[in-house]
């Protein structure tokens, strides 16, 4: 939808936010007067605060996060806690997701990253934390629960109560144990479509049909109860026998007996289902459809949808034929219609959503397309309608629509569109819309376009064709560059940057001399992107002759990693400070003796420049002399700003965060020389170390020559798994050299630090100094801190927390054990985080779990378990293996005078379950029987992880447990999910355990377990059911299609559910589904496919293995899938995989002996990038745990390994924004790039069956010379 109609139309939420925040400015002192003071009374609904352990629940339990971001001090907040959330309407609707409070003042970073502007907001994420649907401002009742209307639009789910009544229902109809006073209540509930395409199925299926009683309740006084019974009797005994529903009591007398005669004569045999309709049948119901009476006209829309698409050709002749006066009927017949083209992916919403397409307000019809999208191609025919409506708005809609749809098919239609198409924003929309298409027909879209006279379609063509990476477009676009306005003109440069063909760089390069200076600098920034270094010279020029340039030209030298000219120096000199402000901005971290170009400007009179300035130089030459020098000389100037500036940025730090820096094991490997074109440098020529910089001059002695360095064998490219047996398992980083006799400079800056301690400093002074010193590792700051820390902020303390990686020393222990016990929450989480990452020291381990462990410590044993990959590191030591052990069997242990609160029994027997050794059994025996569940799901998940056999004699018992929690271990013990650790309801961890194979079993399950798990698919509780059908998916057991299905249908993530049990289906063999209901698994996997967002052009496995048990199971099973074209023409072919089907399809290849084919992950990576260093910390924890892991190692500045990762982003999809970037990690399953890039979702990704394909990394000849 295009940004202006959205403005006009108020549909964008995060525009909308911007009017409410201005609003609430307004109305802040007005409500803040109303409102009384005190907190809002709790609701029933358990919220919780740890937005990762909400994630952690949401990817097990397949349920949508509801997350609100509120601060305390918020009127509105307040309000919309205690009345619109406390309401009962809401609590019951609320039950469908898991709760999540975000207070924004604790967490601004989570506030930050999903964009909020105002608060309150509120945002519904999936189970991987992408944001669904979202809302800033204040809701009332009313409009709280259409907003969750709204969300399940597209697909969120049934409520809990229609759920916990509907999963009765079916549990007392498969279990044959219906009572009969239910039959009423069941049968009647048909006329609800919430739930009815579950139910319906169920009530036939159920065998032998109880005939008596249904045909009873065709005399029974509730009308919805009749018309339900009399559907399922007119399917059974294919006529109706002269009753009529709406007739009075004695009209139907006759018939009711000739319906007691058919009942006797077959009480015992299941009758067949006359389904089909008669053209006279069809007919009828059409006309019942105009009918004044509402029950008449709904069971007529009840019939018509039963009867499957198979009518749709006649209702498609009757509304071609219809009469103006037949108004109201053309509507419901539209509506069914819709109904039935619309995909069953799209759940219980689907007949919400045909019912306001077609008699929906405006706003209501636009949402609704949007969702009606969500269906895929099923949902074509229906959205193309829309091309054609009279409203303007609709229209533009419908075009984004009908693109989201299928990109395949979607540019016939909208080529036909703009034969007739008058409006500007419809036409706008279609231009902007071309960019997600192929290239191909992007270019036949939106090519016309280029010379079009309205300069906002030009601009909009020139940005859609930049999105299709191909040589055609970039030809087409650089013409642009000659066009008279100076807007166009920059727009072709950033078209052409997008599109990154290299061979363009001279056409941009003759905009530098463009009349426009914004034309000129967007040349500079092209230039950049196209690392067009045979440019650098003339780019130089332009920053000599131009003052506006010279920040642009910095930036655009250093991104193309080209060396500062010395001339830049003395074209600054006498500059004002709207010309060095962008040069120094530029330089950025000063790396690459970059800092040398901000030295002169350390004492420059213009505070923001000097500080500017203070920055870079700090950053990028904190390790040399001169930089030191002058450092010094600016806290002996005694400018309180750049004093401050100093110390805030000295020593460097490593992205604000202290743990990763010191976890990092990548710090003294040379990735250029191993895995470029250079030669390797052994680790000790790495930078001088600042805390050895800085205390030389107060060391004895003289340092000991340093060592020579070693060269290394060229390799193109370096396997990370040789790059990790060359630094052994667990690298350390590497000590810094031995202090000696150092430079004068040294001593200085430290005693300018230390005389900022002095008590007549200026407070704020005294404290920074104090910060510094304290992480360059000084005594002096450690102990200061140590003794203002209570009078230190929340946020005073958690700048100590952070930058304490390099302290040591009593004084830094003690601040450390001080802060493990602040009363934040978010210090105690810094100074965990901290302690955590110098685990190899078994001292401060032990002061970590002397903490936690104390029965009054305000550390709780959640925030003990970070991110799963820094506990996989620990637990590979067995020192801290050792020590983590006994701290948890000292804590099982417990006497009464030291008792343990259930959470630190929980965390005790989640160290024992990772630190196992013989004898532990009995130590936990007393907790299986624990009151508290969480504990004995604790320990019932230790058992059956170390010892399986004692655990599967005791499997009953946890299978009939009280607890659905602990029920739920059965099921988890049997998949290869990690599992986060639950405390409680609401509160998750991530867990210590990082779980990574394929989605192929290795062996069998046991009988018992498979009949448990059986079992458990019948529990009462969903999660239960769920998580028991999954299990057997997994392990490739027998499971009924329709538990897959119910769970699909019930869960509020829906796209998480499909993707998981897609992702399990396209790993089993064929032979095990032909096992199944094919019927059953046909639907399934159209269902999944729908929702899964599959490209016309990729056969991908899952839609392969539906065409070839569909071809298995006879021809007729394939009429479900290809009724929505047959109006038209065939459905259209899929094109070929992008892998061969044998690689891809990893159906015939069952796994049984323990072994399996290798995984094969390209790792894209930027040289000093931290970020990239994270990933590459995972990927060695991965590489060590998963033996047929193989991580080829690339560098992103190197021209071949940019060409192959163009062409692996094309193959794969990747938005043009995020192309020839790092971190960015390519398999066979997929892509993740930069802060996408977790654990968790690396160890899913390679989890899946497609990242066993063999030959997905071959790149053919077309390909590499595209890219």
């Amino acid at each position: 939808m295009h940004p202006s109609h959205k403005m006009r139309m108020a549909a964008d939420w995060l525009t909308r936010s911007v009017v409410y925040t201005v609003l609430l400015i307004l109305a802040t002192a007005v409500a803040a007067a109303r409102e009384p003071a005190g907190a809002p009374a709790p609701p029933t609904v358990a919220w919780s605060d740890n937005l990762n352990g909400a994630l952690a629940r949401a990817q097990n339990e397949f349920k949508a996060l509801l997350v609100i971001f509120t601060t305390p001090e918020c009127p509105w907040c307040t309000r919309f806690k205690r009345e619109t959330l406390a309401e009962k309407e809401v609590q019951e609707a609320l039950r469908d997701f898991i709760c999540v409070d975000i207070d924004t003042t604790r967490d601004p970073a989570a506030a930050q990253r999903h964009q909020i502007r105002g608060v309150p907001a509120t945002l519904i994420l999936s189970g991987d934390g992408r944001p669904q649907w979202g809302r800033e401002g204040f809701m009332d009742r009313a409009a709280f629960l259409t907003f969750l209307d709204d969300y399940r639009q597209g697909g969120g789910g049934l409520s809990a109560g229609m759920s916990a009544a509907l999963d009765g229902w079916l549990r007392a109809l498969r279990e044959k144990r219906v009572e009969p006073d239910q039959w009423a209540e069941i049968i009647g509930a048909l006329g609800d479509k919430t739930g009815r395409s579950t139910l319906h199925p169920a009530l036939i299926a159920y065998t032998p049909a109880p005939r008596r009683e249904w045909v009873e309740l065709l005399g029974h006084p509730k009308l919805a109860v009749r018309l339900g019974a009399f559907e399922l009797l007119e399917e059974l005994a294919g006529s109706t026998h002269g009753y009529d529903p709406w007739g009075a009591g004695g009209a139907n007398g006759e018939a009711l007996e000739h319906w007691r005669e058919w009942a006797a004569s077959e009480t015992g045999a299941g009758g067949t289902i006359f389904a089909p309709l008669t053209e006279g049948q069809i007919q009828g119901y059409i006309r019942d459809l105009a009918s004044d009476d509402r029950e008449r006209s709904a069971r007529a829309v009840r019939m018509l949808e039963q009867a499957g698409e198979g009518v749709i050709p006649a209702l498609e002749t009757w509304l071609s034929g219809a009469a103006p006066e037949e108004e109201a009927a053309g509507r419901q017949v539209k509506e069914v219609r819709y109904f039935l083209l619309l995909p069953e992916s799209l759940g219980t919403e689907r007949a919400r959503l045909a019912h306001r397409l077609v008699s929906g307000n405006q706003d209501e019809r636009l949402r609704s397309l949007e969702a009606a999208a969500r269906g895929g191609t099923r949902s074509l025919p229906v959205l193309v309608d829309f091309l054609s409506d009279p409203d303007p708005f609709i229209r533009e809609a419908a075009v984004d629509a009908v693109i989201s749809a299928d990109r395949g098919r979607a540019p016939a239609s909208l080529l036909e569109l703009l034969k007739r198409e008058r409006d500007g924003a419809v036409i706008h929309a279609v231009v902007r819309g071309a960019g997600r298409l192929k290239a191909a027909s992007a270019l036949e879209l939106a090519g016309p376009f280029l010379k079009h006279e309205n300069e906002d379609l030009v601009v909009a063509a020139l940005a859609s064709l930049s999105r299709t990476k191909s040589t055609p477009s970039a030809k087409a676009v650089a013409e642009c560059l000659k066009h008279p306005q100076w807007r166009v003109r920059a727009a072709a440069l950033e078209a052409l940057a997008r599109l990154n063909v290299k061979r363009m760089a001279a056409e941009a390069d003759a905009c530098l001399e463009d009349a426009d200076p914004f034309v000129r600098r967007t040349a500079v920034a092209t230039l950049a992107t196209l690392q067009a270094k045979k440019s650098a010279d003339r780019l130089s020029e332009r920053f000599l002759q131009d003052d506006q340039l010279k920040g642009p030209v910095v930036a655009a030298l250093r991104e193309m990693d080209v060396p500062l000219p010395e001339t830049f120096g003395p074209a600054l000199r006498g500059k004002d400070a709207e010309v060095l402000l962008p040069v120094l901005d530029a330089l950025g971290n000063g790396a690459g003796n970059a800092w040398r170009l901000a030295l002169p400007f350390l004492h420059h009179e213009n505070g923001d420049v000097a500080c500017a300035a203070i920055r870079v130089v700090a950053r990028g030459g904190g390790g040399e002399a001169e930089a030191r020098r002058e450092l010094a000389k600016v806290l002996r100037g005694g400018t309180k700003e750049r004093m401050l500036t100093v110390f805030d940025v000295y020593p460097p730090p490593s992205d604000g965060d202290a743990y990763e820096y010191v976890l990092d094991p990548f710090a003294s490997i040379d990735f250029e020389a191993l895995a470029g074109d250079g030669d390797a440098t052994s680790g000790a020529e790495a930078a001088g170390n600042p805390l050895a910089d800085l205390f030389a001059a107060f060391a004895p002695g003289a340092a000991p020559a340093p060592t020579a360095p070693a060269e290394a064998v060229k390799a193109e490219p370096v396997a990370l798994n040789d790059l990790f047996d060359a630094f052994g398992p667990a690298a350390s980083p590497a000590a810094a050299p031995a202090p000696g006799a150092r430079a004068e400079e040294d001593a200085e800056l430290l005693q300018e630090a230390l005389a900022c301690l002095e008590p007549d400093r200026d407070p704020a002074l005294r404290l920074a100094a104090a910060l510094s010193l304290f992480a360059m590792g000084n005594d002096g700051g450690a102990s200061f801190l140590l003794e203002s820390l209570d009078t230190c902020t929340a946020e005073e303390r958690l700048k100590i927390a952070r930058r304490a990686g390099r302290a040591a020393g009593e004084a830094a222990a003690a601040l450390r054990d001080r802060l493990l016990r602040d009363p934040s929450a978010d210090v105690r989480r810094a100074a965990v985080a901290l302690a955590l990452t110098q685990a190899s020291n078994e001292k401060a381990l032990r002061a970590l779990l002397t903490a936690v462990f104390e029965p009054a410590s305000p550390l709780q044993p959640v925030d003990l378990l970070q991110e799963s990959y820094v506990w996989y590191r620990i637990l590979r030591l067995a020192s801290a293996r050792r020590v983590l052990g006994e701290a948890a069997r000292r804590a099982l242990a417990g006497t009464s005078e030291n008792p343990q609160g259930d959470a630190r029994l929980i965390l005790a027997l989640t160290l024992l379950d990772a630190c196992w050794r013989s004898g532990d059994q009995q130590r936990m025996q007393d907790y299986l029987a624990s009151e508290n569940p969480f504990v004995r799901r604790a320990a019932w998940l230790a058992l059956g992880r170390n010892l399986r056999g004692d655990f599967l004699k005791q499997i009953d018992i946890v299978a009939q447990d009280a607890s659905e929690w602990v029920r739920g271990v059965v099921p988890a013990l049997g998949l290869s999910s990690s599992l986060g650790v639950y405390f409680d309801a609401t509160t998750v961890a991530d867990g210590l355990r990082s779980t990574f194979s394929s989605s192929s079993p290795s062996r069998r399950l046991e009988k018992v377990f498979v009949m448990t798990l059986e079992t458990l698919c019948r529990d009462p509780i969903p999660e239960v059911r769920n998580a028991a059908a999954l299990c057997l998916l997994a392990n490739r057991e027998k499971v009924e299609a329709r538990l897959l299905a119910s769970m699909l249908e019930t869960a509020t993530d829906k796209m998480s559910a499909a993707e998981k049990i897609g992702s399990l289906l396209e790993a089993v063999p064929l032979g095990w589904l032909r096992e199944q209901n094919p019927v059953e698994m046909l639907r399934l996997l159209d269902n999944l496919l729908a929702l899964t967002d599959q490209e016309e052009e990729e056969e991908n496995d899952l839609l392969k293995l539906r065409r070839r048990l569909a071809e298995a199971a006879g021809d007729g099973t394939n009429a479900a899938w290809t009724v929505a074209w047959r109006q038209d023409e065939p459905r259209p072919a899929w094109g070929g995989a992008v892998r061969s089907a044998d690689a891809a399809t990893p159906a015939g290849r069952e796994v049984r002996d323990g072994s399996a084919p290798p995984r094969l992950v390209v790792f894209f990576r930027n040289p000093g990038c931290r970020d990239c260093e994270r990933v590459g910390t995972m990927l060695r924890g991965l590489a060590a745990e998963a033996r047929d892991l193989t991580v080829e190692v690339r560098n992103i500045r190197n021209p071949e390994d940019a060409r192959i990762n163009a062409a692996l982003c094309e193959r794969f999809d990747v938005p043009v924004d995020d192309h020839l970037t790092a971190p960015a990690i390519f398999c066979g399953a997929g892509a993740l790039l930069k802060g996408d890039i977790t654990f968790e979702r690396l160890q899913r990704l390679l989890s899946r069956p497609e990242a066993l394909t063999a030959d997905w990394r071959r790149l053919t000849a077309a390909e590499t010379e595209e890219a």
